[in-house]
C-alpha cells in the first residue's frame, strides 16, 4: 500500500493536532477511542478482511491503546486488549478457521486449566483476577492464529507499522502541551506520573518508545526524500523526549534496542547497505543530543536515573525495586504447584498469603510458570521457538529480530500490560514476501 508525501504530511498534521484538541476538549478522548473500535469493525466487514484490513485497524488500536487509557478514552481499562481480540475473531471468520497444525490452538487450550482452578477454589474476586491475569496471554494467542504463516507484503507491514505510529504522535503533542514544568515536576529520580500524562510512566514510554522505532524504520527503509526525512527525524527526537521524560527505563531502553538490531538486521541486506552508514551516524547523534539536552532540563536528574542514583546522587543497589525477590517467589510457587500452578490470577494472593510480600514481577514469564505449573513452561516454548522455526524457512522479514525482540524485552519489564507486545509478537509470524521497493 502506497502513501504518497502530500498524505503522509496531513496524517502526520492531523494526529499533531488532535493531541492538542484533546487536552482542550477531553470528551473527545471517548469519541476518538469509540470510533476506532467502530470504524474497525466497519472497515472489516465491509472489506471481509480481503488484504488483510484487520491488521491495519488492530495496528491502530495498539498504537492508540495507551493514550486511551491515560485520557479515559477507552470503555473501560482492557478495551484495547478486547477489542483487538474482537477483530482478530472477525479476521479469522473472512480468512478462514486456522488449521489444526496451529500451534496457537494448543497455546490457548493450555490456559484453560489454571482458570478452571481458580473458579474451583471459589475466590471471591475470581473474575477480575482471571480477566487481569489470562486477558494477555489470550490476545496473544488469538492474533498469533490469525498472523501464523499469513503471506503479505514488506510494503504492507511498513503501512502497518505506520498504523501503530500515528497515534503515538498524538499521544507525544498531548504530552507536551498537556504536562507541567519539568523542573517542578521531578521530586525524585524514579518513574514520573506527572510528565507521562498522570498515567504509568512505565506503559507510556513502551509505547512512545515503540513509536520511535517505527519512525526511525521509516527514515532508515522507507522514505528517500529529504523534507519527510526531516520531519521523521523531528518526530523520532520528539518521541524520545517525552518517552524519556517519563523517567522510566524498560520502554526506552527496549525502543532503543530494537532500533539497533534493525541497524544490524539490514546491514546483512545488499537493499540498504548504502543506507545503514548514514543512518547509523544520524541515530548516534540524534539520541545522543536529545538525552543530554533533556537530562540538562531536568536539572541532570535523567543521568542520576540511568546511574541509579537519587537526586542526591547516592546509590541505588540494582535491583532495589524488589522484581527479582518477587520473580523468585514465583519460581518457587512453581516448585510448590508444578502441575497446575497456583491458578489463574492468584499468584499476587499468594504471595500475600505465603510469602508476607505485595508487588507485581512485571514478568510474563516468571508469571505463567506460577499459575499455570508445566503448562505454562509448555507455552513459553511455544512461544519461544515457534517463531524461529518460522523465520529460518522465510528470512525476507528485516523486521523479525527487532519484532521479536521487542516482545521478549516488554513482557519481562511490563509483562502483558498492554496489547502492543502480544500484536508485535504475531507479526513475527508472518510469511513476509519481496515485492518491489516503493518509495513514499
Amino acid at each position: 500500500m502506497e502513501i504518497k508525501n502530500s498524505h503522509y504530511l496531513l496524517l502526520i498534521l492531523f494526529h499533531a493536532l488532535l493531541g492538542f484538541v484533546i487536552f482542550y476538549f477531553p470528551f473527545i478522548a471517548k469519541f476518538y477511542g469509540i470510533s476506532i473500535f467502530v470504524f474497525g469493525i466497519w472497515f472489516i466487514c465491509a472489506t471481509k478482511n480481503r488484504n488483510h484490513e484487520v491488521l491495519y485497524v488492530s495496528a491502530y488500536l495498539v498504537g492508540a491503546e495507551v493514550f486511551l487509557r491515560a485520557t479515559n478514552g477507552g470503555l473501560n481499562y482492557e478495551f484495547g486488549k478486547y477489542s483487538l481480540v474482537l477483530f482478530m475473531i472477525l479476521g479469522i471468520y473472512f480468512s478462514g478457521i486456522p488449521k489444526k497444525t496451529n500451534l496457537f490452538w494448543l497455546f490457548i487450550i493450555l490456559i484453560i486449566p489454571s482458570v478452571v482452578l481458580t473458579l474451583y477454589l471459589k475466590e471471591f474476586d475470581s473474575r477480575n483476577r482471571i480477566l487481569f491475569s489470562v486477558s494477555g496471554p489470550i490476545c496473544l494467542g488469538v492474533c498469533s492464529l490469525y498472523t501464523f504463516k499469513k503471506k503479505i507484503s514488506s510494503e504492507e507491514i511498513n503501512t502497518i507499522l505506520l498504523s501503530i505510529g500515528l497515534p503515538s504522535v498524538t499521544a507525544c503533542f498531548y504530552l507536551l502541551i498537556q504536562s507541567p514544568p519539568i523542573i517542578q515536576s521531578i521530586k525524585s529520580s524514579e518513574s514520573n506520573y506527572l510528565l507521562s500524562g498522570n498515567f504509568g510512566p512505565n506503559q507510556m514510554a513502551t509505547s512512545l518508545g515503540l513509536g520511535m522505532f517505527v519512525f526511525f524504520l521509516r527514515l532508515l527503509l522507507v522514505s528517500s526524500n529529504k523534507y519527510i526525512n526531516a520531519l521523521n527525524c523531528i518526530l523520532i527526537g520528539l518521541l524520545f523526549h517525552r518517552a524519556l521524560l517519563t523517567f522510566s527505563r524498560g520502554g526506552i531502553i527496549t525502543g532503543v534496542l530494537i532500533i539497533v538490531i534493525l541497524l544490524i538486521s539490514t546491514s546483512f541486506n545488499s537493499d540498504f547497505k548504502n543506507r545503514i552508514i548514514t543512518r547509523t551516524g544520524l541515530f548516534i547523534v540524534l539520541f545522543t543530543s536529545v538525552f543530554f539536552i533533556t537530562s540538562c532540563k531536568t536539572n541532570d536528574y535523567l543521568i542520576k536515573r540511568y546511574n541509579n542514583q537519587s537526586v542526591f546522587g547516592l546509590f541505588i543497589p540494582k535491583g532495589n525495586d524488589g522484581r527479582p525477590d518477587l520473580a523468585l517467589t514465583e519460581i518457587k510457587m512453581f516448585a510448590e504447584n508444578p502441575i497446575l500452578g497456583v491458578g489463574a490470577g492468584l499468584g499476587s494472593l499468594e504471595r500475600k498469603l505465603e510469602f508476607k510480600t505485595q508487588g507485581c514481577t512485571h514478568n510474563e514469564f516468571t508469571r505463567m510458570m506460577a499459575e499455570q505449573g508445566i503448562l505454562g513452561v509448555v507455552s513459553i516454548l511455544i512461544l519461544l521457538i515457534i517463531p524461529f522455526q518460522l523465520y529460518f524457512g522465510n528470512k525476507n522479514n528485516v523486521y523479525f529480530f527487532s519484532f521479536y525482540a521487542f516482545w521478549f524485552l516488554t513482557i519481562n519489564h511490563s509483562a502483558m500490560r498492554i496489547a502492543a507486545p502480544s500484536f508485535i509478537y504475531a507479526l513475527t509470524l508472518l510469511n513476509v514476501i519481496k515485492h518491489k521497493k516503493r518509495v513514499v
